[in-house]
């Protein structure tokens, strides 16, 4: 397969990206750019060469915990990660990769008019015998 095609294909649509991240490759801490990010998978570019093909990767993109992947393709210091599992909806939307789910409306409830049942009537017995009191 030429590199060209591979770069090109994707599961889903990316959204370029450029900030700072940390990362574990494998397990070396690393800051390295994202440049690009997708639900299945992003592009990084490190400081140094990228690391191999198949070489596995946690990334912390500030969701919370890190998401892990692999090196599935690696140019010069560029190298493409695909999610094991691929990000969550909760991550997907911290990202702004999705919008949220809509917000549910709830109907207030009609207000219920004040009841004059047992209870009323054994607060009034119960303060009509303190009202009689004097404070000292």
């Amino acid at each position: 397969m030429n590199i060209a095609f591979s770069l090109n294909r994707r599961d889903r649509e990316r959204v370029a990206v450029d900030v700072f991240i940390a990362c574990r490759v494998p397990a070396v801490p690393i800051r390295a750019r994202l440049c690009d990010i997708s639900r299945s998978g992003c592009r990084i570019r490190f400081a140094d060469r990228a690391p191999e093909c198949g070489s596995s990767v946690s990334v912390d993109l500030g969701t919370g915990s890190p998401v892990f992947g692999e090196i599935v393709w690696q140019t010069g210091y560029e190298a493409g990660v695909r999610f094991r599992g691929g990000l969550s909806s909760a991550q997907a939307v911290h990202l702004g990769l999705e919008s949220p789910p809509p917000v549910e409306e709830r109907i207030a409830a009609a207000p219920v008019a004040p009841s004059h049942g047992l209870l009323s009537h054994w607060m009034r017995r119960i303060s009509s015998r303190f009202a009689g009191r004097g404070d000292g």
